[in-house]
Parts: C-alpha cells; structure tokens; sequence
C-alpha cells in the first residue's frame, strides 16, 4: 500500500520591479481561503508597514552612513543611496520589441536606473532576494513554528511572460544565492505573472469571478505592473479543478508604471533644464518626497472629485512660474486647463489662452502601447481555432490606474468586450502561485513565444559562397556551416506527449572526451536560416559525456595517421515533459547520454 504523500508548505513569491509580495499556504489545506499574504513589512523603527507589497529597493549599509547593515523595503529613508528597479536591467540584452519604452537603454546609461560598480544586477537581486528570503523564513517560523523543520517547501516564483530565457536563468540564479531553495527537499518552481494571475481569479471564491467565468470563453488577461506589461489570452477546458489553455502566443513589453516615472524625468528635464538635471538622484529618484507625491497623482489620476498634489523639490536655480510655485513646489495639470494669460499690447483684453495637460502627455504613451498589445493579441485570438475575446480582466499595479481604467473601458465597449478589475488586483499574482502549487488551477496547453533549435552544416552549393565553407574529414564532402535548424518553431503547443527527432553526426577521436551542441532561441515571428543573423540567441548547452561509450561501435577510419569516428547521434524534443517544458536530449546507440530543458511555467 502506498504512503500519503507529505505535505508542504506553498510560497509564491512576486518579485516586481517596483514592489514584492509573498503569500503562503500549508499543502494540507488545499482552499484558497486558507492562503496568507504577507502584509506587515519591517521599516527602520520598531513598527511595521501593513500593505500588501514592499518596494523593491536596497540600500547597502557600506554606501550610507550612519546604517549599520544592508536595508530594504520600508527600511530605506528618503535620502540614502538605494537601488530600484533591478529586475529591469536582468533582461537588458534582449532583443527590444516595439512595446518597449524607447528610451529605457538611454536612460540605464544615463544612471536613472543602475547598480553599484561592485556588483552586477544579478548580484543586487541575489543581495534583495535574500532579506525577502530571510522575512520570509522568520514569517514561516512563526506560523508553523518547529513543523518548519521537518517540512518542505516549494517556492513559485513568479516572472513576466516576456522574460528571455536569459533573465529567467539570471532570475533563478539569484534566488538560489539568496538561499531559495538551499534546505534539504526545498524546491524552486516558476510561473508566469499573466498564469498566476488568471489561476487567481478563475480559482479564488473571495475574488468574485469564479463563477462569473465560463468553460469556453476567451479570457485576455492583461497584467500592468511596475516594469512590464504581460498579455495573454486563455479560454477555460475544464472545472474542478479548472484547467486553462493559451489560445495564441502571448505578447507584452516593458512599458509598466516606471514608463511613466522615467517620462516625468524627461518633462522635468524639457521644462526646468538644468535647475533639474543638475539635481542628484538622492533629490529626485525613488523614495523621495518628490517620487512620493507623484506616486500620489498616478494612483488617484482620472479619479473624480480627487486633483493632484503638488511635487515638493527644492531646486536653487528653477524660477517662480505657472510650473514652480513659491513653496517650492511642482504644478503638473489634469485634462486640458485654460490659463489666463495677460498680452502685451494694452489694447488687447487678457484673453490669449494655454491649454496644459500634463498628467495625459505622462500616462498616454504608455496607456497607447498597452492598448495596441491588446489589440493584437485580441486579433491573433481572433485568427486562432479558439473563441474571441469576450472578457479582459485588468491586474497588476498600474491595472489599479482609473486613468487607465477609463481609456481601456472606452476601448472595450465598441467591442462587445467586458472589462473587469478584481479585488486587490495589485496581490493577485503571488496568490495564483500559491494556487498553482496547491494544484487549484493549471494551464495544460501553452504556446511557444520563441523558436528554439540548433546550428548545422549542410552541403555546399554556389549560393552558399565560400566564407562558411569547408570539407568534412570524415566524409570528404563540401560542406556550409552556420544553418539554423528550428526544431520548436515559436507558437507551436507545448502540451505532454508531443516528441520530435533530429539526426547529427559530429567527427570526434579517441581524445574526444564531450560532445557540445549550443541551444538556440529568436524571439522574431520569422524565424532566420542563417545562426548568424542578429535576432538568433544562446540558449544554454547540451553536453554529451562520452565517458562510457564504446567508440568502436561507431563508424570509423584512418586519416593522417589517427583514428577518427563519425559520432551518429539524435537531438530529442519532448514537448511538455514536465508541466510547460521542453526537454532537449542527446540520444546515440539508442541511450540518452546529454540533456537540458527549457522551463515554460
């Protein structure tokens, strides 16, 4: 008879760009109502901050003085030197897609966003993740007291659908430096932001639309959130317990709620010059009064009956204006607002009129990629063998925006397309990791978001030219490197039992301890022949041991004195493996003898 399986503890860990969430269940009570998010945070004195989330900022103790440690979170005054939006700068050499804020790489050089000259911004991630790690642990310790001991932990981490597989690797890597995953049995899984969130709602009886949502419905779930923007359409297969399917490959870009901030730098910059650019970023940056009050505004911005503050920064050289006022304080407008202005010929009334309206030139350029996002990825459900959008359900930070709120409303109406906002919208995704681990909810069909394949030579032909050409020693021929060989073409479903096979032959000798085949990605919709074409990505790499395989089975001959093989051997995909990976494996004289896989949860 076989035993009960051991129960765990569930952490779903939402590490934002701008702020952090943690919620966590025991395994044993599988029920939403039995999750618990995190809400009080430390702060430098002995009180706690209550709210869902933490910023996602660091100041380190030997650049501050006066802080005997590393700080985080809420501990961090306004006037020490922190480091904010990280996450940002792990995905920095991916390909820039149209959605993307275009001046983001501008302002990384400029230093609006940077990390210290010590450390790279995989190491400012692993020294965050670790003071989130270690609340965690003493919140866990409390709660489950010495069952922590004996008792494993899975922890789900959460990361944008538009990550390249290089900032998911760069991700991992710094969460298991900060300690994740480090006891014994511990484990670390990811899931999508955009999953995690429609796991949440779809699952989540105190959220309201579980039973509001159909078997069968288009489902676009747009995820706004400090950084990025993550869209994905889902329709529901299956209840008790739901299960979800991609209906086409998601989209997204980094045009979060930090778009915004970064455009407000920019129209600081265009009105006040140099009274502002000469300010140091302790001045202007995150955690300053002058960062808060924005805050402020973009959260009540578009609501009624609410007007904006002014931004309190004190800047020596910036002149008395409709802009400046005498407190020393920043005037930005709402809608268009006509000014008065006095003309210099007496004969003429005071009648010249500005129209100003600030907060819409901050909010709109954003507010127009997201809009554009989800009309494509409304056209590709449209276009797939599923249903039509018919409910966009809006999370995430900046999805808490009325501004945003109204446009995507006023959007959606002509549509035929119901918009809807959950409750604490802002936490939903480190609930729906938890959810997920605690097998609530499941997304059993994904759609690949990048072609992935490798490198191979093929025969030459005059077209081919002569700079990538060479002859084979094994078999004399003429042969051009350098072809792509797309085996998972971006799009394809990745479900379970889906098997695909390519055959290669590598001219190894007896000297010949591995064989190593690089992985490849391209992020393109159309996938380039050539490996040298600037969308084709590393992936990672396939190392085959041949420690233990008996070379003389192979095909073999002399050349110029020494014993060469022709090492026949196969490139495996097995699509769906494991729930949302694809497994890669090097078989040759029918055993398995080198594997890597990529993770699509």
């Amino acid at each position: 008879m076989a035993g009960k399986a051991r129960h765990v503890i569930i952490v779903g860990t939402d590490y934002g760009t701008t702020f952090s969430g943690v919620n966590f269940a025991w395994s044993k009570y599988a029920n939403d109502s039995d999750i618990i998010a995190i809400s009080e945070w430390p702060t430098r004195g002995p009180e706690t901050e209550f709210t869902a989330k933490t910023p996602t900022q660091i100041a380190y103790g030997d650049e501050n003085d006066g802080i005997p440690k590393n700080y985080w979170g809420y501990q961090i005054a306004p006037r020490m030197v922190r480091y904010a939006w990280i996450k940002l700068l792990l995905d920095n050499n991916a390909l820039q897609s149209p959605y993307d804020d275009p001046d983001l790489q501008r302002d990384i050089k400029e230093g609006i966003i940077k990390f210290p000259q010590n450390r790279s911004a995989q190491e400012v991630t692993a020294d965050y993740l670790k003071e989130l790690y270690n609340f965690t642990m003493e919140r866990l310790q409390r709660r489950y007291m010495n069952m922590l001991d004996v008792t494993p932990i899975k922890f789900w981490f959460t990361m944008p659908a538009i990550w390249s597989d290089e900032a998911q690797v760069r991700t991992l890597a710094a969460a298991k430096e900060a300690g994740y995953g480090s006891r014994k049995d511990d484990e670390i899984c990811i899931i999508t932001e955009p999953e995690a969130a429609a796991i949440a709602i779809a699952s989540s009886d105190s959220l309201g639309y579980k039973d509001g949502l159909k078997i069968g419905e288009g489902i676009l779930l747009c995820d706004c959130g400090g950084g990025t923007v993550d869209i994905t359409v889902y329709t529901i297969v299956q209840e008790d317990p739901i299960q979800f399917k991609e209906l086409c490959v998601g989209s997204g870009g980094k045009c979060g709620s930090t778009y915004i901030d970064r455009n407000l730098h920019k129209w600081m910059s265009k009105r006040f010059g140099d009274a502002f650019d000469s300010l140091p970023l302790k001045k202007v940056g995150q955690g300053t009064n002058f960062i808060k009050d924005f805050e402020w505004n973009k959260r009540i911005f578009g609501r009624e009956g609410i007007h904006l503050k002014p931004l309190r920064l004190f800047m020596k050289k910036a002149s008395i204006s409709d802009y400046y006022n005498v407190e020393r304080e920043v005037i930005l407008t709402e809608y268009f607002e006509s000014l008065t202005v006095t003309c210099a010929r007496q004969d003429k009334a005071n009648s010249a009129i500005r129209r100003r309206d600030d907060m819409r030139s901050l909010f709109d350029p954003v507010v127009d990629k997201i809009v554009k996002l989800i009309s494509e990825q409304v056209k590709d459900a449209s276009n797939s063998e599923g249903p039509s959008v018919s409910t966009l359900m809006l999370v995430g930070g900046l999805g808490d925006s009325p501004y945003l709120q109204t446009q995507l409303r006023s959007w959606c109406e002509p549509k035929s397309i119901t918009m809807r906002v959950p409750e604490n919208s802002w936490g939903v995704v480190a609930k729906g990791a938890v959810m997920r681990g605690l097998h609530l909810a499941t997304v059993i069909q994904k759609k690949c978001r990048y072609h992935y394949g490798t490198e191979y030579s093929r025969a030459w032909s005059v077209a081919d030219g002569e700079s990538n050409a060479y002859i084979c020693s094994f078999t004399k021929r003429k042969m051009t490197s350098g072809f792509m060989a797309w085996e998972v073409e971006k799009g394809e479903t990745i479900e379970s039992g889906t098997f695909k096979t390519l055959d290669f032959y590598t001219v190894i000798d007896d000297t010949t301890s591995s064989v190593d085949i690089d992985l490849l990605s391209c992020s393109l919709d159309t996938a380039p022949l050539r490996y040298d074409h600037y969308g084709v990505e590393k992936v990672g790499r396939i190392t085959t041991s041949l420690h233990g395989v008996d070379l003389q089975r192979f095909v073999s001959k002399f050349e110029r004195g020494r014993k060469i093989y022709k090492f026949d051997h196969s490139l495996e995909v097995v699509l769906g493996d494991k729930q949302g990976t694809i497994l890669f494996r090097i078989r040759a004289l029918g055993e398995i003898v080198g594997q890597t896989s990529v993770d699509f949860s």
